[in-house]
């Protein structure tokens, strides 16, 4: 299934350096989430409500860090609609 994980532009290194999602499960280290896990969306507009905008180029144009991805629905451990469909 095609899903969408909005995030930080600190993660965006994370995920390119370990080339996986890693859960969100440490709050001491600014990590956003009710229960420890891998948060992703089939709507992109609830990806888009996660990504954090910034000004990258200084050119007065922002940026959400979007990812597509393809998911295993099998490995889900909970379905909820929280903040949009995850």
């Amino acid at each position: 299934m095609r899903a969408f994980h909005g995030t930080r532009w600190y993660a965006v290194w994370s995920i390119l350096n370990s080339k996986v999602l890693l859960e969100s499960n440490n709050h001491a280290l600014g990590h956003d989430f009710g229960e420890a896990g891998v948060y992703c969306t089939p709507e992109i507009t609830t990806a888009r409500s996660y990504g954090t905008p910034h000004e990258l180029f200084g050119d007065g144009v922002y940026h959400r860090p979007i990812i597509e991805l393809l998911v295993n629905t099998n490995e889900r451990r909970r379905r909820r609609a929280h903040g949009g469909e995850q």
